[in-house]
């Protein structure tokens, strides 16, 4: 049986209701992901993109109950966007209540600048 986990999601105009489960989110085409990007990059904040390795995503992905992966648009104490990765369950998981946050949340990304790609 698969559990939907409900969050209400506000807009500027309305608030709307979302199901979270491993099947949310779409592959885009190339030129969306760039008019995405460069809207982002206008914004001229400090950081462009942050990298994770993938055994980290893997762990949060593989965590006991984890339905898929949040990202908190977070900024470090220097300024620098920082996204939180948080493993999300749905909710009759059981780690869902577990102390052992070390599993569940993760930062410490590589941000673009200063670590680019070559």
């Amino acid at each position: 049986m698969l559990t939907f986990v409900l969050i209400a999601l506000k807009t500027k105009s309305k608030t709307l209701m979302a199901e979270f489960n491993k099947h949310v989110g779409k592959f885009i085409d190339k030129e969306k992901a760039e008019k995405q990007i460069k809207n982002y990059k206008k914004l001229k904040l400090k950081t462009d993109s942050s990298f994770f390795g993938s055994d980290i995503i893997q762990d949060l992905i593989n965590a006991p109950g984890a339905i898929g992966i949040r990202i908190h648009y977070a900024m470090d104490d220097e300024g620098y966007m920082q996204p939180v990765l948080t493993a999300e369950y749905n909710d009759s998981a059981p780690a869902k209540a577990s102390t052992d946050q070390s599993t569940t949340y993760a930062d410490a990304s590589l941000g673009c600048p200063p670590y680019c790609p070559k």
